[in-house]
């Protein structure tokens, strides 16, 4: 009698083991079909990719693009793509960066009560670098661009303090060709500026700078970047806050006699009386215009979306820039110049199509 109750036990154990097998294999399958639904990828995937030839391969890399950062995630992915992303037939290859990001001790502390880095230790290692550990220094010669991350988050250091760590007649970092120190755009513009010692120590450090990305940075500092670095050839500075003062003629930029590109779109300038009233002024002032202190060299200029107001009532709204300054650009820019892009009107944009075929204007 026993033994037929356990019998009977174990096969109703059998049956609710077959059934719980079944429902997980029916959930499994839905399961199944809901990841293709959304397109969830199978594991197969990459090495179906992967098995496809090599010129297909890069074709599809150079038809997706993407930021430098996300070439560099691509080269991650495996060991493949890292060869594939070093190929001759890639577009866009991935620069050697240096990278730097604030590590802040407890010891420095915000005005708000936020750590802030220490640009000492920074300048420190610098120095350190560049005198003292040769064989980190050769090494570093591998790596023309430098990324800045949370630029913002450096402290401020004195220029004297400045000089007493690192000798700036000792070695620079001359092989540096490019500089970004692009922060997000919901970072407080006073933070920005509080940190303005980095950006002044970098125009020094890094004098054969051809490219610079200071967008969303509330810094007034291009002015070194121009003076100090003579070879700029271009300057990205996208949503500039009307408190950097960037003077709508150029000015700061003065001393960039190689300069051939400007994206300062999404950005606020400001102007003083005298350029307010020459700059769009069509029948007089030939040699007044926007940017016309740097343009003896300018390729490609793109300032869309751009805004102005004086200097002295910054508090005042800004306004667009006048389509008269914007055509006065156009008529009087150097021979070199071949796009621009701005906020013409579309009846400007057709009358400068015959005025200046050779610009490629847009908005």
């Amino acid at each position: 009698m026993l033994k037929s109750r356990k019998r009977a036990r174990g096969r109703s154990n059998d049956k609710r083991l077959s059934a719980s097998r079944s429902t997980t294999s029916n959930r499994t399958t839905t399961s199944s079909k809901n990841q293709n639904a959304v397109g969830i990828p199978s594991s197969g995937t990459s090495t179906v990719f992967l098995d496809l030839p090599v010129g297909m391969r890069i074709s599809i890399f150079n038809y997706l693009g993407g930021t430098h950062e996300e070439r560099i995630i691509l080269s991650l992915v495996s060991k493949q793509t890292y060869e594939d992303c070093k190929r001759p037939g890639i577009e866009r290859k991935i620069i050697p960066t240096i990278v730097i990001t604030p590590r802040a001790p407890l010891r420095f502390q915000h005005r708000l009560g936020k750590a802030q880095a220490s640009t000492r230790a920074l300048l420190q290692q610098f120095f350190h670098n560049a005198v003292q550990d040769n064989e980190t220094y050769m090494k570093l010669r591998r790596y023309p661009h430098m990324k800045v991350n949370d630029v913002d988050k450096f402290d401020y250091i004195f220029e004297e303090e400045v000089a007493s760590i690192f000798r700036f007649d000792s070695r620079k970092m001359d092989w540096i060709l490019s500089l970004d120190i692009s922060i997000s755009p919901t970072t407080p513009c006073w933070k920005v500026e509080d940190s303005r010692s980095l950006p002044n120590i970098l125009a020094t450090m890094l004098p054969n700078l051809r490219e610079i990305d200071l967008s969303n940075a509330c810094i007034t500092r291009l002015k070194c970047f121009s003076f100090r670095c003579p070879y700029l050839e271009k300057v990205t500075w996208k949503n500039i806050d009307k408190d950097s003062c960037v003077e709508l003629d150029g000015c700061n930029m003065r001393y960039s006699n190689n300069l051939k590109e400007i994206i300062m779109d999404d950005s606020e300038f400001v102007y003083d009386q005298r350029v307010k009233d020459t700059i769009s002024n069509l029948e007089n002032y030939g040699n007044n215009f926007i940017f016309h202190y740097c343009s003896e060299a300018l390729e490609r200029v793109s300032i869309r979306n751009a805004k102005v107001c004086e200097k002295l009532t910054r508090d005042e709204p800004t306004v667009a820039i006048p389509q008269n300054a914007l055509v006065k650009f156009v008529l009087n820019a150097p021979s070199s110049l071949r796009w621009f892009r701005s906020d013409l009107t579309q009846e400007n944009l057709d009358m400068l199509k015959l005025e200046r075929p050779k610009i490629e204007c847009r908005n």
